[in-house]
């Protein structure tokens, strides 16, 4: 929504969505079948071969979704006939859920009977970007522009809830009881930088346009969640839930 404030200058209100990189389903260990999380507790060690065969990924991801949104204000300006200028304001919106699976057997192994599922659900705290942009038409019909807008991290806060299977939960009975107690997380991920260019031309009865775009995403290495603040007991004793890192090692992209 933009408006002309005196000649040559406009103000506008804006919303900005980035790549929908981060909307991410792959198999749940949970729906798989025989599995510990009905309670199917059978010694025979091929039982759950459709876990381990099925959801090998469970470890790292099982579904994500991110969704991020770039309340904007610009402003541009016109100094020169064929020079603009332009300035824009973001605030980084974020909200983040994902699960995946953590072993939380009470001795050494790989068992998917004792797998746990950690849901993490968090929301952005304020972060601010921006973008600059350029625009010259040093030739009647002739534009070059180009914008760029500077990486940013985002630090999250919510929740981390566990959900622990039937056979992890019969073990810990033993031991007086398995129960988490507190579930605060923190999410600590990047954004990448852009940058855009492009040129246009403007003939007698036709437009002909080229651009290009970079994404820098090879600023994200890792998703990492802190744990600190997730209490799990068993009995009276604390077990410590380990910090989540999920590894990215993403490359940068072009169009």
């Amino acid at each position: 929504i933009s408006y002309q404030l005196i000649p040559k200058l406009t103000v506008a209100l804006a919303g900005f969505g980035p790549s929908a990189f981060a909307t991410r389903a792959y198999p749940d260990p949970r729906k798989l079948q025989p599995t510990a999380w009905d309670g199917d507790l059978s010694n025979n060690p091929d039982d759950y071969s459709a876990t381990s065969k099925g959801a090998p990924q469970r470890y790292n991801l099982i579904d994500s979704t991110i969704l991020v949104f770039y309340p904007s204000l610009a402003v541009a300006y016109e100094p020169l006939p064929w020079l603009s200028i332009g300035l824009t304001g973001q605030v980084v919106v974020a909200n983040t859920a994902f699960s995946q699976a953590i072993y939380a057997g009470f001795g050494p192994g790989e068992d998917p009977a004792n797998d746990a599922i950690a849901n993490l659900d968090v929301f952005s705290k304020p972060a601010f970007t921006g973008i600059v942009g350029l625009q010259l038409r040093p030739l009647e019909g002739l534009s070059i522009g180009a914008s760029y807008r500077p990486g940013v991290s985002v630090t999250s806060k919510g929740s981390l809830d566990i959900s622990f299977s039937d056979a992890v939960l019969q073990t810990g009975q033993a031991g007086g009881g398995l129960e988490q107690t507190e579930n605060n997380a923190t999410f600590y991920n990047d954004f990448p930088s852009l940058l855009r260019a492009g040129v246009a031309y403007q003939g007698k009865g036709w437009l002909a346009e080229v651009g290009g775009t970079w994404e820098g995403w090879s600023r994200i290495k890792e998703f990492r969640v802190d744990t600190s603040g997730v209490k799990v007991f068993l009995g009276d004793s604390e077990i410590p839930v380990p910090e989540l890192v999920i590894p990215k090692n993403w490359k940068d992209s072009f169009s």
